[in-house]
């Protein structure tokens, strides 16, 4: 089972582009009306990317996409450990609805479980530190 995890702010700009998007692109297999959502990505890397209408970032020239921690082909090497998640390049879609209930909740980080016919997203989170007041009594 491969495990991808993601930083929860990250997505945040993802699944507000997916929802404010007006046109939505397909992921292999979706036809007719194709609802808000993410998809999940195998090619050089493992990433996350809006299937909103997108336009490519004028900084870094290309689409805004979330790697998975340690699956950025920019910053390692990473094609030996995304070969061991698939052998073969893939795009999943994932309703954006599984995304927006654990940001709602708080949620710090956002995982996905990967079996060859299973997929789980799961989230934590930091608990709350209470808040401290020092009063002055004199």
């Amino acid at each position: 089972m491969a495990k991808l995890t993601f930083n929860a702010s990250d997505i945040k700009p993802l699944v507000k582009h997916t929802l404010e998007s007006d046109k939505r692109k397909a992921c292999w297999g979706q036809k007719d009306k194709i609802p808000a959502g993410l998809w999940l990505v195998k090619d050089e890397g493992i990433y996350l990317m809006s299937n909103g209408e997108q336009v490519v970032d004028s900084e870094t020239g290309r689409l805004p996409v979330v790697y998975a921690k340690g699956y950025n082909p920019h910053k390692a090497d990473v094609w030996e450990k995304a070969y061991a998640v698939s052998s073969d390049d893939f795009c999943q879609f994932i309703p954006v609805k599984d995304f927006s209930d654990f940001l709602e909740w708080g949620a710090d980080t956002i995982t996905i479980k990967l079996t060859a016919t299973t997929m789980q997203i799961g989230a934590s989170r930091k608990p709350q530190l209470a808040q401290q007041t020092s009063l002055n009594l004199a």
